[in-house]
This record gives C-alpha cells, sequence and structure tokens, in this order.
C-alpha cells in the first residue's frame, strides 16, 4: 500500500521511521511520497511541493499529521473526495467533522482511520469501537491529558506550587509554550467528544460539554485530598442517557488512591469503559509523544494493507449533552473549605471566575 504523508514533524517523522525499519511493515506498506511545508534530507526524492501532487498520485492512503483544523481538513476532505483512504491523528478534525468526512469516506468506498486522535499509542479507540459494535457501551471516563497529568503529579508528589509544575512541564516538552488547551480542559473536552460518538454512538458538538480546568488548584487542595486518601486527576466522563441524549463533563476530580487512575505518573494516560457484557475494562499508557503515536497510526495502515477496513463505519445520532445532575462538591473560596451538593451548572455560575475552585467528589 502506498501512503503519503502529510506533515513530517515528530508524528510524521516518527511513522516514516517506524515503516522503514520493520520488514514486517516495509513489505506491504511504502511511504511514497511526503507534502511538507519545508525540505528534509529523509525525504529523499519523496518530497511533494503541491497538494494536487498528493490527491494526483498514485498513493492509496493519505496520511495527515499536520494537527489544526485548517488546512487539515481540506486536506483530509480533498483526499476522500479523490478515492484515497485517509488515516489521521487529528481530533480537532474528526471532533468537528466527523459526520460529513464519514459520509464522504462510504460514499467513495474508502476508509477514514483515527485511532490515534485520543489516546496516542493506547488501543482505546479501537477497543472502544470493538465493545460498542459487539454490546452497549453505558459510560466511559479517563485521564485523557498527559499535560494535566503531570503537573499534577508533580504537585502530589513534591509539593510545588502550579505555575513551578507548569514550567517544569514546559522544560520537558509535556506542555506548549501556550498551555491553555490542556490546562483549561479544551484538549480533554475534544478527546472525550471522539470517544463519544465511537462508543455511545452520539455526536455532539465539543463546546457543549462544560469543561474546567486545573489552574486554580493550589498545593492547599493536594493536601486536602491526601488527607481523604485520594489525589486529584483531570477526568473526563461520559455516560448514556435512557433518551439518547449523554451527560458528559471535563472537571478536576478527587479519585481514590486505591484506583487505577490514582497510579498513573508524569504524563501517562488512561482511558476506561463500562459495557453491559464486558463490565469495566481500562487502558493505559502513554498518551502522546513520538512513538507511542507514530504507532497507533502505523497499525491503522498495517490494519488498512491487510484486512481492508479495520475501523467500522460508526453509525451514530447528533445528540444533546444533559447535565449530569447534582453531585458532590470541594469548594475553596477565600480561606473557606466546605463541600456543597450542586449541579455543573450551578457550581459554574456560583464560582467561575472567582477566587476559589471547585473540585468533583467522585464516588
Amino acid at each position: 500500500m502506498k501512503i503519503v504523508l502529510l506533515g513530517y514533524g515528530t508524528v510524521g517523522a516518527g511513522v516514516d521511521e517506524l515503516i522503514g525499519s520493520d520488514p514486517r511493515l516495509n513489505s506491504s506498506l511504502e511511504v511514497s511520497g511526503i507534502f511538507s511545508r519545508t525540505y528534509k534530507n529523509e525525504m529523499r526524492d519523496r518530497f511533494l511541493t503541491s497538494f494536487d501532487d498528493v490527491t494526483g498520485s498514485d498513493c492509496d492512503t493519505v496520511v495527515e499529521l499536520i494537527g489544526g483544523l485548517h488546512p487539515a481538513y481540506e486536506y483530509v476532505k480533498a483526499a476522500l473526495l479523490s478515492g484515497k483512504n485517509a488515516v489521521t491523528a487529528n481530533k480537532a478534525v474528526i471532533a468537528a467533522y466527523y459526520p460529513e468526512l464519514s459520509a464522504i469516506a462510504r460514499e467513495q468506498g474508502v476508509s477514514l482511520l483515527f485511532s490515534a486522535a485520543a489516546g496516542g499509542g493506547i488501543p482505546w479507540l479501537k477497543n472502544l469501537s470493538r465493545a460498542a459494535e459487539t454490546g452497549k457501551v453505558l459510560s466511559l471516563k479517563g485521564v485523557m491529558n498527559g499535560t494535566t497529568n503531570y503537573i499534577l503529579d508533580e504537585m502530589t508528589e513534591r509539593g510545588g506550587e502550579y505555575a513551578s509544575a507548569l514550567k517544569e512541564a514546559q522544560k520537558l516538552g509535556y506542555a506548549e509554550a501556550d498551555p491553555t488547551s490542556d490546562v483549561k480542559g479544551f484538549d480533554t473536552r475534544r478527546k472525550l467528544a471522539v470517544s463519544l460518538f465511537v462508543g455511545l454512538g452520539t455526536f455532539v458538538d465539543e463546546t457543549s460539554i462544560p469543561a474546567f480546568g486545573i489552574e486554580g488548584i493550589t498545593p492547599e487542595d493536594i493536601s486536602y485530598a491526601g488527607k481523604e486518601g485520594a489525589v486529584i486527576k483531570l477526568l473526563g466522563t461520559a455516560s448514556a442517557n435512557e433518551d439518547g441524549s449523554v451527560s458528559a463533563f471535563v472537571l478536576p476530580a478527587f479519585v481514590s488512591r486505591s484506583g487505577i487512575f490514582a497510579s498513573l505518573h508524569g504524563s501517562e494516560n488512561a482511558f476506561s469503559y463500562t459495557a453491559d457484557a464486558l463490565g469495566t475494562q481500562c487502558f493505559t499508557g502513554a498518551g502522546a509523544g513520538r512513538y507511542p503515536t507514530a504507532m497507533n497510526v502505523v497499525r491503522d495502515l498495517y490494519d488498512l494493507a491487510s484486512s481492508g477496513t479495520p475501523f467500522p463505519p460508526v453509525v451514530f445520532r447528533e445528540g444533546l449533552v444533559k447535565n449530569y445532575g447534582r453531585m458532590r462538591f470541594y469548594v475553596r473560596e477565600a480561606n473557606e473549605i466546605r463541600i456543597e451538593t450542586a449541579s455543573i451548572d450551578e457550581m459554574r455560575d456560583a464560582y467561575e471566575g472567582k477566587q476559589g475552585v471547585f473540585i468533583a467528589l467522585m464516588p
């Protein structure tokens, strides 16, 4: 199977290296072209300067690893319309345009694969898809962002302030120079939205999912959690409702030290689902990085080359996000700490934008 890579950054170069160095892979996969803004010696005679050269080539599959929403969306759409399979690790494109892109893929008789769009190297979406095909997924949740897990883990293990933990994360490359998407929960929300339509069959506008980040968390909050036998993690959580809607949120939460989420250190991620026949299953590992993410892309390519369509088209419906109802929250406002029972909307209206923080007390 001939492949053209769009983008040759960290993940793109990793995909090229993994395929080129493994005879089991390069016997069936060939990176025949690379479309990139800059030339590198590794590209040799595969360098393409125009996207028309991509759609006009004899490749079977286009792999989009540029990132961001535009022009990545336009490239993926054009690839599908030209009768080529598309593989992407781009959660932004999938979260925003999956209904349109999947419809085009079906019409053209090609595949749209995105196993690396949530979970990095963790085989999350593929296993979630299989669980949904053979049963009913009732709920899912996870620590879906390595940056925030690193920061909270540093604060827990070393007792430091948020600002110093963020600075260290940036120094080590776990956090971007502008960490807004990570620390405000937007990255987790996007991965949760992608997981929702794969597992629960419901496509929602990602911005309809309430999302709250970790910027206001202090050592005082970390200490309180420890005294309660818990640690603080940023969780994405969703469950199916009988009327076809979903309840979903992204929120800092106290999780028990005896649970799987509390065992995550550094930039590790963990995802879990609960299904009617399977019960609860959990997947942990590296949620980002050159080789973990590249490996999930290569898995999609290898499965596509060997079996045609490894990621069956998702049957989904347009859905609404409903409030989770009343929950228990830890609230710190000024010098006061208290426990409140309220809905997420009530907590947001009462405390968002004020000095302090509210954190879910998970069962």
